[in-house]
């Protein structure tokens, strides 16, 4: 947080803890939160589609690797190398790499800057960590694919958890953004769960369709970005004070 606390979103009773650097605890209160119950068929719904996402996530990375590995280090792709459909070429990888037959860069890609060159430069590129993945004088052999540990029915809670790992973010005003799994299909962009320092809901943001949370200024300002036909865009929104 921005005073150096840490907080820590429990998912059980959908409440946030904050220990401050001085190891004082604040517990906020339990968060309203329209819980769902997961019987056994819901259950096996949601382990069924983590599965496809766990599945597809592990096979990007194993593909970024080998694109990466091969590259960095001059090496053919092994023989048996497959690219699996839906792979996209992730944003930083130099404009000169070779690619795998069948995979090209999207339009309007952003490849990595060009060595010396920093962002913001003409044409757009980003700083990357691509070209150092492998390196250091030693050359690892190819990457092997690892499949990923699945969720089991058995191990999914009887309530929907209300987060996801990973999903709350500090903004610079003291407060902390958590974005909620929704419990059923709703229409428009992502919904953040803005709470203040003691632990208290005061806000509930939804973003526009298509926008992701990049980053906070203060004063209540924050950073959007969007991709559309003509590249990626970032915003700068400040937002009205919570009535």
């Amino acid at each position: 947080m921005a005073d150096g606390s840490v907080a820590f979103v429990r998912g059980v009773d959908y409440r946030v803890e904050f220990r401050a650097p001085d190891g004082t605890i604040t517990n906020g209160e339990k968060l309203p939160h329209p819980w769902m119950r997961m019987d056994d068929d819901a259950k096996e719904r949601f382990a069924d589609s983590a599965k496809v996402v766990q599945i597809k996530n592990a096979k990007d990375q194993f593909a970024t690797s080998m694109i990466s590995w091969s590259n960095a280090l001059n090496k053919p792709y092994p023989p048996s190398f497959e690219i699996h459909e839906g792979f996209i070429v992730p944003p930083g990888m130099p404009a000169d790499w070779i690619l795998p037959k069948g995979v090209t860069f999207p339009p309007n890609y952003m490849p990595a800057c060009p060595p010396g060159v920093t962002p913001p430069a003409t044409p757009a590129c980003m700083q990357s960590y691509f070209q150092e993945m492998f390196g250091g004088g030693y050359t690892p052999p190819a990457p092997i694919y690892r499949a990923p540990t699945l969720i089991r029915p058995a191990d999914i809670p009887d309530y929907k958890p209300p987060i996801s790992y990973g999903e709350t973010r500090a903004d610079a005003d003291g407060n902390l953004w958590v974005r909620g799994n929704p419990m059923r299909p709703m229409p428009g962009g992502i919904v953040y769960d803005v709470m203040n320092r003691e632990g208290t809901m005061i806000d509930r943001i939804q973003l526009p369709m298509g926008y992701q949370l990049v980053g906070f200024g203060p004063g209540q300002v924050v950073f959007l970005s969007n991709r559309d036909a003509k590249g990626l865009h970032l915003s700068r929104v400040r937002l009205k004070p919570p009535e």
